[in-house]
């Protein structure tokens, strides 16, 4: 039987069009449960110290990979924040059952493919936050992967602060930055930058137009560096394309979880439609040696000291020849 059927829920092609199936009275009273779930979670995560929780679920990650470097390691990894974290099925690292059929779509999605996949995420994460964890073990040291997928951003455009000047292109900057660095330490794999995705209870709203910014200067940032980075933006699919009687797009309700950012069971089912084939084709593509600018220091460098040899050997023959000359004049000079 169908996983989806198992549940009760609607059929895959009823969520593509944005409708759920459930009727709109039970559709809330999910909501309220989710709500409820989650400010019991967070009231936990509060008691213990959110920072604690964070810490205790990055060391298990780095864990996670060290364990795999010491076999064949793995050939995708996700990172990101909340949003990547539901796919494990936890929130910053205990298990939360809100987020039990989003790990459903995952396995689904990915469970029997001929590759390893392996996420890392913690929730709540911004840009720099998730930059601290690949510096401090988070990035395979030994078996570098085929694939690395980057969600992040959405918790670097939170309202109020979206709306001020400059936050896009901050933000915008900040995933360059973490894209290069992932780039230069594995320069034969191939990266995929996720657009930041629609959230909130409407749409447009206060975070909406920086989200849009950001994103674009990511893609065009991605079309520029096509060789080893990829763009991915499947947020059009979590908005309804339909007149919501003001002239306005809205969000589908159904494909957000209660927080009204995080992706529902059906909100991942649209992200895997448009990620899986990407990643299959980006997994059988012949690897390859790619040029970073760190590899482009390290030839430099090493030309450098070419070039100084050949000009040290070049000093040493001119020395013995001028010996040479100097020799021969005093030798003739004595015969005058």
């Amino acid at each position: 039987m169908d996983l989806w059927a198992e549940r009760g829920l609607s059929s895959w092609s009823g969520v593509e069009a944005g409708i759920t199936g459930i009727p709109g009275v039970e559709v809330q009273k999910l909501q309220a449960a989710g709500l409820r779930s989650l400010l019991q979670r967070r009231r936990r995560r509060r008691g213990k110290g959110q920072d604690e929780a964070w810490l205790q679920h990055h060391h298990q990650l780095v864990k996670e990979v060290e364990e795999a470097d010491k076999g064949s390691g793995f050939d995708v990894i996700f990172y990101g924040d909340s949003i990547m974290e539901s796919t494990r099925g936890t929130y910053m690292g205990s298990s939360w059952s809100d987020f039990s059929p989003v790990r459903d779509v995952w396995l689904e999605a990915f469970g029997s493919k001929p590759y390893v996949v392996h996420t890392l995420a913690i929730a709540g994460d911004t840009v720099q936050r998730l930059l601290w964890r690949m510096r401090n073990g988070e990035l395979p040291k030994k078996n570098h992967p085929r694939v690395v997928v980057v969600l992040i951003g959405s918790n670097d455009l939170t309202s109020p602060d979206c709306a001020s000047p400059g936050a896009a292109n901050r933000t915008a900057a900040e995933l360059r930055g973490l894209l290069v660095y992932i780039h230069r330490r594995l320069p034969a794999t191939q990266i995929v930058a996720m657009a930041v995705l629609p959230k909130g209870e409407s749409w447009p709203n206060k975070c909406s137009t920086a989200i849009a910014a950001a994103n674009a200067r990511l893609e065009a940032y991605a079309r520029a560096n096509r060789r080893w980075l990829h763009f991915l933006d499947v947020g059009d699919k979590f908005l309804t394309h339909v007149d919501n009687g003001e002239g306005q797009q809205d969000i589908v309700p159904s494909l957000l979880t209660a927080d009204t950012i995080s992706p529902s069971f059906y909100g991942m089912r649209v992200i895997v439609k448009d990620l899986v084939p990407l990643i299959d084709s980006l997994v059988a593509q012949k690897p390859s040696k790619q040029r970073t600018a760190e590899t482009d220091r390290k030839g430099d460098n090493q030309a450098s000291k070419r070039l100084s040899r050949r000009h040290r050997a070049q000093r040493r023959k001119d020395m013995r020849e001028r010996a040479g000359a100097k020799k021969n004049k005093e030798q003739d000079d004595g015969f005058v």
